[in-house]
């Protein structure tokens, strides 16, 4: 990104700005910590939205460094998905 990392930082944070920027996904609440929303995604012929949250873990400013876990349900069936770093 041709911005200061601290821009770019900021702007990652800013939920609602960034969210758009994901193709489906849509976001219905945000605290500052705790974001509730879904996502639709389309494989082939196969639509699936899955609605979840997804918690800030760890903000740490002065390294750029976030973690961020989610979890989801699929909105029509029984699928799940847990998103956590490595």
């Amino acid at each position: 990104m041709p911005v200061p990392v601290d821009d770019a930082w900021r702007t990652l944070l800013d939920i609602e700005r960034v969210a758009p920027c994901m193709p489906g996904a849509t976001v219905e609440e945000y605290d500052g910590k705790t974001v509730t929303g879904s996502v639709k995604v389309k494989v082939g012929p196969i639509t699936v939205t899955y609605k979840g949250t997804a918690v800030f873990e760890e903000q740490d400013e002065t390294a750029h460094r976030m973690v961020l876990i989610a979890g989801d349900r699929e909105t029509r069936g029984q699928g799940t998905a847990r998103h956590a770093p490595r």
